[in-house]
């Protein structure tokens, strides 16, 4: 059984991209190489430096022996399933090795996967090309169409525990190796907008300093584009703080577009004294959304209310307070209207009846939301309260009621909630009872609680806020950080794996709601293909989720008994039924 090597890595890429000094690399190399258990590697230890985090180490049962070919060459290349986890000692499958390199998508869809090297021995330089794919009649999917980047390792979180993994997709496709750790490097082909079905074949190019190995691929083009489902639709993983100028929100909203997500959370309007609205920044911000297509616009204006009553030095929902909150409601909804600005959909985050460090929660409570629906009502500015679960205990204003918060779901056209077991039943039931639109938060990275997760709990997207970004890479000296991406104050931004999986999510989704139309727009409810479609649907809205009780943004969505049937290639099996079933039902029209 072979002993994890817990280490990673020093980056070869320039200092612009990765400002760590060799110096600093050095010393964690050293940590990596210090937390080597000297036991069994199934054990787990405590990570004493740092006094707060469990770290363990996954344990290989498999061995590989390779060829004489993989022994001239000094590596062998192969695909893998881009949900599985990448650790340094896991060594090629066979099913791996034999199955061959491709993937597949539609027309305009940016298809991902990922390949590993995995080096026999000490590569100084390696790198990994694509030349275009050609297809039907010679049409070609260009090269330049084609993002190749290595992955750099790093601690990473799973559940309580860390564990060193492939973390950082980094801008580059040139690194290095290290003898018998599998290199990942993540392929991103965004499939042209007027491409042919088909099959587009092309080779990928190893270079490791000796004579460079080609290696054959293909991507699989279904012949239909990918329908929108709608502007109510959207899909998240930033937010943006009120400091942000405009450069540092476009470079967000642009990576977003970029990845087809298409809505950005952040902060409210800037309030100035007299409770009046300056507006140059809002107009900015809209200005910069639009540029990149984006329909909805979630502001983040919880608390707010303590601001009103402390520049006005009224009360809470006294006559003066009203006028004056409904005042700035309606500047804001006139101006958006006048201007055509994205839907503004404004924030209430998590309403609670106590705070542990305020005496005033933020001005949250049941009572609080009751009044601020009341007022956006009048007024006409959609919200979008965030309710953590279904009910509060006793309420702040009155203890001898009960804050059963699913009961203002009525009130709002837009709900958000956690998706997974833990207590937000009754939000999600009166959302879709009273015919409101229900969105997902803060369920974590990962492509099935982006795609699968949504859509069986008849959601419309879903909003991942609670650790999006940071600006440096990890430097081992302090707990470990979980990031979708690392935004460096060069402009540089650093995707992790767990939000390129996202993306795939939404991707799922898409597939998902577009077959749904397609057995909508059937005129024969009983043929084969439209009994097949909807079995599929059934058993995904069928999944059993997780009954843990544990915040949303850290719990398992999913029960261990459906993950067993995503793992792997699982997802991407399901998604291609799919495609196949909305071709066969396309032809029936």
């Amino acid at each position: 059984m072979r002993k994890v090597l817990m280490f990673f890595s020093a980056c070869l890429i320039s200092t612009v991209v990765l400002s760590q000094d060799a110096e600093l690399e050095k010393k964690v190399w050293g940590i990596y190489l210090a937390d080597m258990p000297s036991g069994p590697v199934s054990t787990m230890k405590i990570w004493k430096r740092l006094g707060k985090a469990y770290e363990t180490f996954y344990e290989e049962k498999e061995t590989f022996v390779p060829d004489a070919a993989d022994k001239e060459r000094g590596y062998v290349l192969y695909k893998k399933a881009s949900n599985d986890e990448v650790y340094p000692n896991i060594v090629p499958k066979k099913e791996e090795i034999k199955k061959g390199i491709g993937c597949f998508g539609s027309a305009g869809e940016q298809v991902q996967m990922m390949v590993l090297v995995y080096p026999l021995d000490d590569i100084n330089i390696l790198k990994v090309t694509s030349g275009d794919l050609t297809g039907p009649g010679n049409k070609t999917i260009p090269k330049e169409k084609i993002e190749i980047n290595y992955v750099k390792y790093d601690y990473e979180p799973e559940g309580l525990e860390w564990r060193c993994k492939a973390k950082y997709v980094m801008p580059s496709n040139e690194t290095f190796g290290k003898k018998r750790v599998p290199r990942p490097f993540w392929i991103m082909i965004r499939i042209p907008e007027d491409a042919e079905g088909g099959i587009y074949k092309g080779k990928l190019t190893v270079s490791t300093g000796k004579k460079p190995a080609d290696f054959e691929y293909s991507v699989e083009v279904f012949p239909f584009k990918i329908e929108n489902p709608g502007d109510d639709y959207y899909f998240s993983a930033f937010t943006y703080l009120r400091s942000a100028g405009p450069e540092t929100l476009e470079r967000y909203i642009k990576e977003l577009a970029k990845r087809d997500m298409n809505v950005i959370h952040g902060c409210g309007p800037d309030i100035v004294p007299g409770a009046q609205i300056d507006f140059a920044r809002m107009e900015q911000n809209a200005s910069i959304m639009k540029k990149y297509g984006f329909k909805k616009w979630v502001i983040e204006m919880t608390g707010l209310p303590n601001a009103f009553v402390d520049k006005l030095k009224c009360k809470y929902y006294d006559a003066e307070f009203n006028k004056a909150y409904k005042s700035m409601l309606k500047q804001i909804k006139d101006r958006a209207d006048q201007s055509g600005w994205p839907e503004i959909q404004v924030m209430y985050d998590e309403p609670r009846e106590e705070d542990s460090d305020n005496p005033r929660p933020l001005a949250r409570t049941y009572w609080d939301m009751e009044n601020l629906l009341k007022l956006h009502n009048e007024v006409g500015l959609a919200t979008v309260p965030v309710y953590m679960g279904d009910g509060g205990g006793k309420r702040h204003e009155n203890p001898s009621l009960k804050a059963n918060y699913f009961e203002l779901c009525k009130l709002s056209k837009y709900n958000m909630t956690h998706g997974g077991g833990g207590g937000s039943k009754k939000i999600i039931e009166e959302t879709l009872k009273a015919g409101n639109t229900l969105y997902l938060y803060n369920n974590g990275f990962g492509r099935f609680q982006f795609g699968i997760l949504p859509y069986k709990l008849g959601a419309k997207g879903t909003l991942q806020f609670w650790f999006s970004s940071g600006n440096t890479l990890n430097t081992a000296e302090q707990f470990p950080t979980s990031y979708a991406v690392v935004a460096l104050d060069n402009g540089t931004f650093i995707p992790v794996l767990r939000w390129l999986r996202s993306v795939e999510g939404v991707h799922d989704f898409w597939y998902i709601t577009m077959l749904e139309n397609a057995i909508k727009k059937s005129g024969n409810k009983n043929s084969p293909d439209v009994i097949a479609g909807q079995k599929i649907l059934n058993e995904l809205k069928g999944v059993t989720l997780s009954e843990s009780n544990a915040d949303g943004r850290d719990s398992e969505n999913v029960s261990l008994e459906t993950l067993k049937r995503f793992t792997g290639e699982g997802l991407d099996n399901y998604r291609y039924k799919i495609a196949q079933l909305i071709l066969k039902l396309k032809k029936q029209r």
